[in-house]
């Protein structure tokens, strides 16, 4: 047990290290300071390796295996492979520091008060849903798969169906993946294409958009045909009060969530705005404004004394906790370099030149539905993402970049609500006792299939309006 911790430990030090060692590198770009890193890099993946567990595990030993091999067949250069392991950093800077933003939000008053709020809106079924999509949509922005976790401890009480609860935080999950800069997917994705996010997020907040209210609007009318089964009855078949054991919040609540909101919100206008400004890395600002905004939160709200308490925490419980996302994006991130530098893409583009034929918006819809299908069989979007942004040049099938990245995270964020095999559906199979397959694909089908239509369709528009 005490090498478990201790393990856990070094795998904390280590994210922070390479972290900062990043940061340190992209003010003074100098030599000592790239192999320093690339030595913590190497500890770091080895020490995660060593203690994270089950499909996150598979998924990146495979990637690394297959790179590693095809490095041996075709004898790529070592510099190719410190490209390689280093190419994701900054998306390990990115996970390092978002989880900063956790400790205000926690010690600041805003969770006692987002639960009052929160069964306030239980009275009245369509806005309760509506809030609980709304409000993952918005703390899911930062929190990732933190903030269902917290959101569901809140719900267990509320008088509705566990399904419909589920099907909440899925639709303000999902939508959260497509446009929050805060999701290593989105920087993935915005990185291999090469873009701007203030350029990327001007089309995917709308897609975003488009995927929150379609699955409102669905699960809302299916609650109209379920309205006289919608009381959940407890194991041991008690019937659940509406706010039972909570007091009724009062307008210090609401201001208390509305001034979180805001925050968020001022937190990303000023990435996009910094972006604009400075021409930097979106990453990086990120890291940047996720430390600042920390450190003046907790000051603001007088926590400046615990500040070495704080600081433990996040060191051995919130970084060695985002373990399975740092590996698995560092070996999709060597995966995809390494493939560049072998005959694949050349061949998977030659293989691809039949579709020159089809019309435009069967192309787009193709591209949307493999990485789709894919998922359903438990390949995980992040492999077929990640081979078709490094692999397929967008100007090949017709597309804009930005329209391109707009339907690679479409594409993601459809498939995330369907796979068995994605985080945000096992974790929901957990907390509602039910398997991943029957939390996604099995009740959300149609809803898969509906926004795929939606989104060919929305893809289209903008790439005819960005041409």
């Amino acid at each position: 047990m005490r090498s478990v911790k201790a393990l856990q430990k070094i795998g904390g030090i280590m994210i922070f290290a390479v972290a900062l060692g990043y940061l340190a590198l992209q003010m003074v770009p100098v030599a000592w300071i790239e192999a320093t890193l690339l030595a913590c890099c190497i500890i770091m993946v080895i020490a995660l390796i060593a203690q994270i567990r089950g499909l996150t595990l598979w998924i990146s030993v495979c990637m690394l295996g297959v790179a590693h091999l095809l490095f041996g067949i075709y004898d790529l250069q070592w510099s190719v492979w410190q490209d390689a392991l280093m190419f994701n950093l900054n998306l390990v800077t990115l996970f390092a520091f978002v989880p900063l933003l956790s400790l205000p939000i926690r010690y600041g008053g805003y969770i006692p008060s987002l639960e009052r709020v929160l069964y306030s809106y239980s009275r009245k079924k369509k806005a309760f849903f509506s809030f609980v999509s709304g409000i993952t949509f918005v703390i899911g922005s930062i929190m990732n798969l933190g903030g269902i976790r917290l959101l569901f401890g809140f719900l267990q009480g509320v008088p509705y169906r566990r399904d419909w609860v589920g099907r909440a935080l899925l639709i303000g999950f999902i939508s959260t993946i497509m446009w929050s800069p805060y999701f290593a997917s989105v920087a993935l994705v915005i990185k291999l294409l090469h873009l701007n996010y203030s350029d990327f997020a001007l089309f995917a907040v709308p897609q975003a958009l488009l995927l929150f209210l379609t699955g409102n609007i669905l699960v809302m009318a299916q609650m109209n045909r379920q309205a006289a089964k919608h009381i959940a009855v407890a194991d041991g078949g008690q019937v659940y009060a509406p706010g039972a054991g909570m007091s009724t919040h009062h307008s210090e609540d609401r201001q208390k969530v509305t001034q979180l909101a805001v925050l968020i919100a001022l937190m990303l206008t000023s990435v996009i705005l910094l972006e604009e400004w400075t021409g930097a890395n979106v990453m990086v600002l990120i890291a940047y404004v996720s430390i600042i905004v920390t450190v003046i939160w907790l000051l603001y709200l007088g926590k400046g004394g615990q500040i070495k308490e704080h600081a433990r925490e996040y060191l051995f419980k919130l970084l060695p906790a985002i373990g399975n996302e740092v590996v698995l994006f560092l070996s999709a991130g060597f995966f995809g370099v390494i493939l560049l530098h072998t005959p694949f893409h050349v061949l998977l583009v030659e293989q691809l030149q039949w579709i020159e034929g089809l019309w435009p918006i069967a192309k787009i819809l193709l591209f949307l539905a493999i990485p789709v299908i894919l998922s359903l069989v438990g390949i995980h979007q992040i492999i077929s993402v990640t081979i078709f942004a490094t692999s397929i040049d967008p100007a090949m099938i017709g597309l804009h970049p930005v329209a391109y990245a707009v339907l690679l995270m479409a594409a993601w964020s459809i498939s995330t609500i369907v796979s068995p095999v994605t985080p945000v559906n096992i974790t929901l199979g957990q907390l509602l006792r039910e398997n991943s397959l029957t939390v996604g694909l099995a009740r959300n089908y149609g809803y898969a299939l509906t926004v795929t239509m939606l989104t060919t369709g929305f893809v289209y528009t903008i790439n005819q309006l960005l041409r």
